[in-house]
């Protein structure tokens, strides 16, 4: 990477952090003018993908498609059809019309991308790592599960291939959970054990898919009333955040369906414990009227009034059985 380059990029950065939407827009027009008059194609090509990309995030479709349909016209005659170069614009150019809703146009550039990097004499297994989630995303989003669960498979097959582990375990909670939508018990739970072993290894890690992941899995499970491997899994997540982002918003989610599992399980009092932790943490957050905050302490006030209700049962029951017996004397 040039200089010229790398202060490209180091400034793209800190706009894409303080900068407003005209300004970033004015910078990006700059520097393709200056690449396009310096004549460094490929520098060039970077910008213009940067700018396509920026529309994209911005929720400016069109306008994102018009800028790559130009790249990929250059592409085509500077670096041919069956560059790397090419195939990363149609990998991009497919995520826009995916965000669109236009899934079978994304899913024609995917595939194309996918066959280009395939057939390199240097297979980018990443590469087609990503394509191949890119893939069973749209697939799963048309509905079409089997095709997605397919592609999700290749996927895994070429994360392990790459060495990329921090995504492996993303992956496996993926399958388990497309697997889940699609009734298939025996797979749910093999690919819900991977996953978990897979964060679990790495959970001193901080990855920023760890705990969400954790709390999907633990959803999976609240859904097969598997209620004690839930609450687990859930204080697993809790445990987590608490140690790499401190008491979030999330946190609090997780405790708070950690509570629900307990409550399954019939762990009242747990469940309780677990539930003041996340109003707790949430009032601090958002303040006592939040809405969020009152629909927990609302739950709350259910728990305590189920454990007043089974304390009664229990003094009755006690009264009950100490109660002497009355002897009828026979005269």
């Amino acid at each position: 990477m040039t200089t010229e380059m790398q202060q490209f990029w180091e400034t793209r950065d800190r706009l894409m952090r303080t900068g407003s939407v005209e300004r970033m827009e004015t910078f990006l027009t700059q520097w393709q003018q200056k690449m396009e008059t310096k004549g460094n194609f490929l520098d060039w090509a970077s910008v213009t993908n940067e700018k396509g990309l920026f529309y994209r995030k911005i929720g400016l479709f069109e306008e994102s498609i018009s800028v790559m349909e130009s790249l990929r016209k250059a592409l085509l005659k500077e670096r041919g059809r069956h560059s790397p170069e090419y195939a990363s614009l149609l990998n991009n150019l497919g995520g826009t019309y995916r965000k669109m809703g236009d899934k079978d146009t994304a899913i024609a550039l995917f595939e194309e991308s996918l066959a280009i990097y395939k057939a390199q004499a240097r297979l980018n297994v990443s590469v087609c790592a990503s394509l191949y989630l890119n893939l069973s995303q749209v697939y799963q989003e048309k509905g079409e599960l089997e095709k997605a669960a397919k592609r999700l498979e290749e996927s895994l097959r070429y994360f392990l291939l790459s060495g990329r582990q921090k995504d492996v375990g993303r992956v496996y909670y993926q399958l388990a959970f497309l697997y889940y939508r699609m009734d298939e018990g025996d797979k749910t739970d093999q690919y819900i054990e991977k996953a978990l072993s897979e964060f679990r290894l790495h959970g001193d890690r901080k990855n920023p898919y760890y705990a969400a992941a954790l709390n999907g899995l633990g959803g999976i499970l609240y859904q097969k009333a598997a209620y004690e491997k839930a609450a687990q899994v859930y204080h697993e997540a809790a445990a987590y955040l608490l140690k790499f982002y401190g008491k979030t918003h999330e946190y609090a989610i997780n405790r708070q369906h950690e509570a629900w599992a307990l409550r399954g399980m019939g762990r009242i009092q747990d469940a309780r414990e677990a539930l003041l932790e996340a109003g707790i943490v949430c009032k601090g957050l958002y303040g006592k009227e939040n809405e969020k905050v009152r629909a927990v302490y609302d739950e709350l006030a259910m728990i305590d009034k189920e454990l007043a209700e089974h304390r009664e049962r229990a003094t009755l029951s006690l009264i009950h059985i100490s109660e002497p017996t009355r002897l009828d004397v026979i005269s």
